[in-house]
């Protein structure tokens, strides 16, 4: 793939955060990810996941590149994915139990 068509997915990653299109962010920046492997390109795929709200995917890209240690910006973002997922997970339970308390009869799920 040439660096043009390279530059123009950049955009429509760009295009799709500025709009809150997360998936096609998420999308395109794996796109551009895979095809250069450019450490600004990581951190917009990551970028895209925690925007995304895929905290767990966006700790672990950012955790297994090594650029985390050279570039602060790769450490702000993995810190901020490391503080996030415990409270995502608890929101995510508390609302799973406050659903089960508000039907009358709980189901065995609950």
């Amino acid at each position: 793939m040439g660096e043009e068509e390279i530059e123009k997915l950049r955009g429509v990653v760009r295009d799709c955060v500025s709009k809150h299109l997360c998936s096609s962010s998420i999308f395109f920046a794996d796109e551009v990810a895979a095809f250069t492997s450019d450490p600004a390109d990581i951190y917009m795929q990551a970028q895209a996941l925690f925007l995304g709200r895929l905290y767990r995917r966006a700790f672990h890209l950012l955790n297994s590149s090594q650029i985390v240690l050279r570039d602060l910006r790769f450490a702000i973002l993995l810190l901020s994915a490391w503080f996030v997922i415990p409270v995502y997970l608890l929101e995510k339970k508390n609302a799973f139990f406050f659903d089960c308390l508000i039907k009358d009869n709980m189901s065995s799920n609950c």
